[in-house]
């Protein structure tokens, strides 16, 4: 199941560079719109796989291909466009977006990213909170898209990776110590559910990660006050597309 990925693997390696604002990632889109041939050939082999094949695989390799699979249609979707859009909002219908749109072929069936995220990712008997930090939208303020597929053999370290490199992202979060508050990524709004349920327990599972959103004492301090107002940053649509001066770096993303 792992060589199922390869063709995506060497997408992300080749068209995501780290921001020169070291928060996060972006996208060459004009390299991947060259190579569509073998972006094609990957959805192509995902939408091979049968519903039974994937329920019978192990939870990380059935996240793993949840996950890639998902990144690889928001960036097909992109590609799709006539013209490359300011943002992925900007796609499918007006107000909308591209999100219900039955385009994916996958598990025996046709359905919407929306479909794929909520019913079955989700709603899986064994979700893991971190995923939402390896789904990327195309868009600025998502967790960063890795450089790299998701496999089983590695999902742990790799998920746990991605949550640190978002929480040290101080543009979306932050302790603020001066007005005593934790202010997070809006995705720690939409699914609170995911991390248990309600604010509280989203400040307690953000509480396993100080050394990345809490490095000093006095952050720590305010991370840990129950005390704390839970406040939220701004979410940035714009795509997370490289800047043509920023495509002649060498570094790739993590």
């Amino acid at each position: 199941m792992e060589s199922l990925h390869d063709d995506w693997q060497q997408l992300l390696r080749s068209s995501v560079y780290p921001r020169p604002d070291g928060a996060g990632t972006c996208v060459d889109y004009e390299y991947l719109a060259r190579d569509c041939v073998r972006l094609q050939r990957y959805l192509d082999a995902l939408g091979a796989v049968s519903a039974t094949t994937v329920a019978q695989l192990g939870a990380p390799a059935r996240h793993a291909f949840r996950i890639n699979a998902y990144n690889a249609h928001v960036v097909a979707r992109v590609l799709a466009a006539t013209r490359r859009p300011r943002s992925i909002r900007h796609l499918g219908l007006p107000g909308i977006g591209p999100w219900w749109e039955r385009r994916l072929l996958l598990e025996g069936r046709r359905m919407s990213l929306a479909h794929l995220e909520h019913r079955l990712i989700r709603r899986d008997e064994v979700f893991d909170p971190r995923i939402h930090m390896a789904l990327n939208c195309a868009s600025i303020g998502c967790p960063a898209l890795r450089a790299e597929a998701y496999d089983a053999d590695h999902l742990d370290k790799q998920l746990d990776q991605q949550v640190q490199q978002f929480l040290r992202d101080r543009s979306r979060n932050r302790v603020d110590t001066l007005q005593g508050r934790i202010v997070v990524s809006p995705i720690f709004r939409w699914f609170a559910r995911d991390f248990r349920g309600s604010s509280q327990d989203v400040r307690h599972w953000l509480r396993r990660y100080p050394e990345a959103l809490a490095p000093s004492a006095e952050e720590r301090k305010v991370l840990n006050d129950p005390k704390a107002r839970l406040a939220y940053s701004r979410y940035d649509w714009g795509l997370n597309a490289c800047a043509p001066d920023h495509l002649g770096d060498n570094d790739r993303g993590q």
